[in-house]
């Protein structure tokens, strides 16, 4: 885990639960920006373990954001030490042992065809990256190609129809909303180092527990 980042956990609990580096947050586009810390501390031959699945409901304050359309298939424990693929050059298989298990490793884009690894190899791991991230099956995609699309993470909009009438009033006056736990409006968030229960321009103090 990288300290330079705060950190977030998407999954319902702490046992299925997985925490990610925050690298970015674009209020205005209302967009956080996440990395799998394994992947950024790995400089060689990163590889996720599990997958990254955020389901579109209108119940959820944060869920995979427009830019965040592409995935990346990890298969493991494959038969096969090549992919061919027409209109593809041969996919050789990542660059680093097969992570604990017999046989070889793939990562492809999830619209390159994969009929084959899906029947050859498993587990498969299904990884969102960003749209504009290069998944282009080139000589170097078993080294630095999906390394590099990984590094970029991926992204997740805010609900904004879940917005409360409190962050509204707060974020009228230049203030920021703060949220607990269970996202439910805490606070406005003051420039001048203060928290109000509802806006800045009448700044009543918060007392905050220990």
């Amino acid at each position: 885990m990288d300290d330079k980042y705060p950190t977030m956990q998407l999954g319902s609990g702490s046992n299925t639960g997985y925490s990610y580096n925050v690298t970015g947050i674009d209020y205005s586009n209302s967009t956080i920006s996440l990395a799998d810390p394994d992947v950024l501390d790995d400089d060689s031959c990163p590889w996720v373990d599990h997958n990254v699945t955020v389901s579109p409901t209108p119940t959820l304050w944060l869920n995979l954001s427009e830019y965040t359309v592409g995935y990346l298939f990890f298969f493991a424990n494959c038969s096969i030490n090549n992919l061919s693929v027409p209109g593809q050059p041969t996919i050789q298989p990542i660059a680093c042992a097969s992570f604990g298990v017999d046989g070889y490793s793939f990562v492809i884009p999830s619209e390159v065809p994969h009929q084959t690894l899906s029947r050859e190899c498993k587990p498969v791991i299904q990884v969102p990256v960003l749209q504009n991230a290069s998944l282009t099956i080139d000589s170097q995609w078993s080294t630095n190609g999906y390394r590099n699309a990984l590094n970029q993470g991926f992204q997740l909009g805010w609900n904004l129809n879940r917005k409360s009438e409190l962050c509204t009033k707060c974020e009228g006056s230049n203030g920021g909303c703060a949220y607990s736990r269970v996202g439910e409006f805490a606070g406005c968030l003051c420039t001048n180092g203060q928290v109000s229960d509802h806006e800045c321009s009448n700044v009543e103090l918060l007392v905050v527990a220990s």
